[in-house]
């Protein structure tokens, strides 16, 4: 008896399995077929990841291969006057290779002048291309690294705070305030190991050295040097410092317009 209803039983189920056999098939596919794309997937992922930390590594391998510019600015002290007379710009190369380096210098002297006895008070605020405040030495190494190019003046800084000192006494005599600054820029032009040329512009100041400048500013400072040149327009250091009387009546506040 028992033996007949197991019969009945598995009979029943075959029919049962057998009725919802193309159920069962299309379940089992589509369960396959979802197992397929997870994996896919994940491996997907897997080597988005491997990509990214591929990339990463080339990115930080180029960058430690990159040179590694520091642009210190130094003045120089001098025994006999015991002060610093001289100003100079260093310029080195700490970090990767690189080929076809050449430094170029641009400098600005600033002028910033009120008239207190204008009414309204008058106003001049220039900023104009000088030469002859350094001249360049650049050290080409073999290794493309350490000391590339120095950027000298004689008696430089001494003769600047001279003729600073000269133009304020002269605004202050005539109750006209006269202040003088200097700027200093470099840019650079190498290849890179790879052989990509750049070209890198640092605005540099006593204290902080070399610091990167923006390139469109940059190249608009250099432009309007260069223009300077050509024009002859260009300031000499040598020249101005000789004559501070006639440099302070020329570009001292005069009119009552605001610049």
């Amino acid at each position: 008896m028992n033996t007949k209803i197991k019969s009945e039983n598995k009979g029943r189920i075959h029919k049962w399995l057998e009725h919802y056999k193309i159920f069962f098939e299309i379940t089992s596919f589509t369960v396959i077929g979802c197992g397929a794309v997870f994996v896919s997937i994940c491996q997907w992922r897997a080597m988005e990841r491997q990509n990214e930390l591929v990339k990463m590594q080339t990115n930080l391998a180029q960058q430690q291969a990159m040179p590694q510019f520091v642009i210190s600015y130094k003045q120089i002290f001098n025994e006999l006057t015991r002060k610093y007379d001289d100003d100079k710009i260093l310029i080195e190369n700490r970090g990767g290779y690189l080929r076809g380096f050449s430094a170029q210098g641009a400098d600005f002297l600033r002028i910033e002048s009120v008239n207190n006895k204008s009414i309204p008070v008058a106003y001049t605020n220039l900023t104009l291309p000088i030469e002859g405040y350094f001249f360049g030495n650049c050290v080409y190494a073999t290794s493309g690294t350490g000391n590339l190019c120095e950027l000298e003046g004689h008696n430089n800084n001494a003769r600047f705070i001279d003729f600073q000192r000269q133009i304020n006494d002269l605004g202050k005599a005539d109750m006209n305030i006269f202040n003088l600054y200097l700027e200093h820029y470099v840019q650079l032009s190498y290849n890179d190991i790879t052989g990509v040329r750049h070209q890198e512009y640092y605005k540099v100041t006593p204290i902080y050295g070399g610091n990167l400048f923006p390139k469109n500013e940059g190249e608009a400072l250099f432009k309007s040097s260069e223009a300077a040149l050509l024009n002859r327009s260009l300031l000499e250091f040598d020249l101005i410092i000789q004559s501070p009387k006639t440099f302070y009546e020329k570009f001292r506040a005069k009119s009552a317009v605001k610049m």
